[in-house]
């Protein structure tokens, strides 16, 4: 659907065993690393939520790791 984002998140163990899982749907653009940041927030923000303290987050997206990796922010929205 345009100008609507489809997104998820899962949240496992090291064997696998699945302790969260949750999708949202939200306004966006036609940006997939918008979509990508925004999923990767949304996702932060669940394990939180759910207490959880050693997280590794991953990602398909080059240019998103990349900038989560950079100390440095050089995406503008404007």
């Amino acid at each position: 659907m345009n100008g609507r984002w489809g997104l998820g998140a899962i949240f496992h163990d090291e064997m696998g065993l699945i302790l969260a899982a949750a999708t949202w749907e939200t306004a966006g653009d036609s940006n997939p690393l918008h979509a990508e940041a925004q999923a990767l927030y949304n996702t932060m923000r669940l394990a939180a939520e759910c207490c959880f303290t050693s997280v590794i987050f991953e990602s398909g997206n080059r240019l998103l790791v990349q900038a989560v990796k950079t100390e440095e922010l050089r995406f503008r929205s404007y």
